[in-house]
């Protein structure tokens, strides 16, 4: 269940307009109600931090706020289906340190760059962060996932 949330783009809903953080939700914690598949932590607690528009897009500075929110929170594991490819942030790596200080536990997308990505994205490269690549059905790394070294685990 959602027991919370902060909106760092506009201070209004958190409510997921996109889908993703919501697919992602499900996975970790969906209650496999009426005949449905439970998330593998179906009595988690979970809080949103709404820090892309509904297009996936956004700043640095909202999802810094979004990890400081966290930390601030005292939440225990903090989910970034999201990257920077090919960027760099000193801001963006100061809080996943700070959070991982905080004894936070960060997961980070690998990226959606495929075979030619040239590396796994930010802050999923960070050593503070557990790296998740993208896998298909049949267990073999989904085409879009981004590759290389860091990814901790392929899903």
């Amino acid at each position: 269940h959602i027991a919370g949330g902060v909106n760092t783009i506009n201070g209004r809903s958190y409510r997921d307009d996109n889908g993703h953080g919501t697919h992602v939700a499900g996975i970790a914690a969906a209650l496999g109600t009426k005949g449905q598949i439970p998330g593998v932590a179906p009595r988690a607690s979970l809080y949103a931090v709404k820090a892309l528009d509904a297009n996936g897009e956004g700043y640095l500075s909202d999802i810094i706020e979004g990890i400081n929110w966290c930390i601030e929170k005292n939440i225990p594991v903090i989910n970034m289906s999201l990257g920077l490819e090919g960027g760099t942030s000193l801001a963006l790596r100061e809080a996943v340190r700070r959070a991982s200080r905080k004894g936070i536990v960060i997961a980070a997308s690998a990226g959606n760059n495929g075979r030619l990505s040239g590396g796994i994205d930010e802050p999923a490269k960070y050593r503070e962060s557990i790296a998740v690549a993208a896998s298909t059905r049949s267990n073999r790394i989904a085409p879009y996932s981004s590759r290389g070294k860091g990814i901790a685990v392929t899903a």
